[in-house]
């Protein structure tokens, strides 16, 4: 894998942003320079278009985001110049076919499958759909996922329990704090490189070697990631957290406990933070405190009050007040 850029930062680029004539070019230019050197035929007579976010980390690339119909081949006079890492592509929606070493595999929505940079390939997109691709170097996969070069172009179902994982761990990496330090960055990409072996070869074995650290972080963050995007509703509880991750309540109160916290401590804590922004936020000096409580998901004011003054040392009022004087 070639050494990626110092800047670690979620990258976005969209064809919207480049001239029409020069948008087939450009996407061609960055898709070779930060994943995958690739020729792109166009398919129909729009404009192309694509709109995808990157990430490049040491020892792991990856990218997601719609493109266009197209043919993308890699020819021999490509991977010659390249390396010897391989790519897990995913297909989130539309309709994908890759072919390579004798072997075509139509992915439908969710499914994935391995490819080899080292071999020429084909890869088909009939309509406009999204793509996740996560390119990964050959030694971190080799020595749990024997045999490589055979596992390329085969089909990796939609519901494998590690690809879910896997989508779910690298979608949360949007955000730029967890991959504040070297350290978490190191850890991180540790984690990927796990889940991708696990996709791979999904063994008793593997997954036990790996429960007490990629899976595991993996499932904390998914299970984060959930609760946070559903703090408003009054229903949210660890079983439907559980539900989600498909383990039992008690999995997901050991996760959260590995970390210090418990579900109603993480979940309520993040609740008064969402109503705390939202408070200091001069747009919201319209909205009444108990609606934007209600909106957060507390359903007893008294409650709320109580557990926003022992956080905050304030009351919500004093809160807003504090504000609007600034």
């Amino acid at each position: 894998m070639d050494a990626p850029p110092s800047d670690h930062s979620l990258w976005h680029w969209s064809s919207e942003h480049a001239p029409k004539r020069a948008r087939l070019d450009a996407w061609r230019d960055l898709v070779s320079r930060k994943l995958l050197r690739v020729d792109v035929e166009p398919l129909g007579d729009q404009p192309f278009r694509a709109d995808v976010q990157l990430r490049a980390l040491p020892g792991l690339r990856f990218a997601w985001g719609s493109i266009d119909a197209s043919i993308n081949r890699r020819t021999r006079e490509m991977i010659a110049a390249d390396n010897d890492d391989f790519i897990v592509m995913m297909n989130l929606d539309g309709n994908f076919v890759a072919a390579q070493n004798g072997r075509e595999v139509t992915l439908g929505e969710g499914d994935a499958c391995l490819m080899a940079c080292p071999d020429p390939g084909v890869y088909n997109r009939p309509t406009l759909g999204r793509l996740l691709c996560v390119r990964l170097p050959r030694e971190s996969l080799a020595a749990l996922v024997p045999h490589l070069h055979d596992r390329t172009a085969q089909l990796i179902p939609r519901d494998t329990a590690a690809l879910r994982l896997l989508m779910s761990y690298i979608r949360v990496l949007d955000d730029n704090q967890a991959l504040a330090t070297p350290e978490l960055r190191r850890l991180i990409v540790a984690h990927i490189h796990d889940l991708a072996a696990l996709v791979l070869n999904p063994t008793r074995d593997n997954f036990a070697a790996m429960e007490s650290r990629s899976v595991r972080a993996a499932r904390l963050r998914e299970a984060k990631a959930f609760i946070l995007k559903n703090l408003e509703r009054r229903d949210l509880t660890v079983s439907s957290v559980a539900a989600r991750l498909g383990v039992t309540p008690r999995y997901v109160q050991k996760l959260l406990e590995s970390e210090g916290t418990t579900f109603s401590g993480f979940a309520l804590g993040a609740r008064l933070s969402r109503v705390h922004d939202t408070l200091s936020d001069p747009k919201s000096q319209h909205r009444s405190i108990s609606d934007i409580a209600f909106d957060n998901g507390f359903g007893d004011i008294s409650h709320f009050n109580h557990a926003f003054r022992r956080r905050y040392g304030a009351s919500p009022s004093d809160i807003r007040g504090y504000r609007a004087a600034d």
